[in-house]
């Protein structure tokens, strides 16, 4: 997803279903391209960690998949924004980025329900912002449609 007014590129090298061990570490990337021709990795999404109270100590260990799925990106009709990524991780669900500072991106939001009923965890799949920051988010199992709301800072 180009930035075009930072120069930047956020780059996501989506999870595949065989897992980290056969795949590698999949990660959202923050990409300078101010010169096209030599575009420079700057910066990476931290690393999501589930809440201190969860069993897990890694969301790799969760049930189902787990690592980067998808983007919200600045279409017209959309929220647009080159500060906030808003992004989805399956298992891990929506998380909100803040790259005002691209080499050091920092987490500061998410949402991530609880598993739908019959299913181990959630897995949320993809993603809409509206204008009014109402965001949109599909589960691909049995979770369906959720619509949660963004309170926190915008710009």
């Amino acid at each position: 997803m180009p930035l075009p007014g930072r120069g930047l590129l956020i780059a996501l090298c989506e999870y595949s279903p065989d897992g980290r061990e056969r795949n590698g570490d999949k990660r959202i990337w923050v990409i300078d391209i101010r010169e096209e021709r030599q575009p420079v990795i700057i910066g990476s999404f931290p690393e999501l960690k589930p809440a201190k109270n969860s069993p897990w100590q890694s969301f790799h260990e969760r049930p189902v998949r787990f690592g980067p799925h998808n983007l919200h990106e600045n279409y017209a009709n959309g929220f647009k924004s080159e500060n906030l990524i808003f992004s989805t991780w399956f298992c891990g669900g929506m998380r909100v980025t803040d790259i005002r500072d691209p080499n050091r991106p920092v987490e500061v939001g998410h949402f991530l329900p609880p598993p739908p009923a019959g299913e181990e965890a959630p897995e949320i799949n993809d993603l809409f912002v509206d204008v009014d920051k109402l965001i949109y988010l599909t589960d691909r199992r049995r979770g369906g449609l959720y619509i949660v709301a963004y309170t926190g800072e915008i710009e």
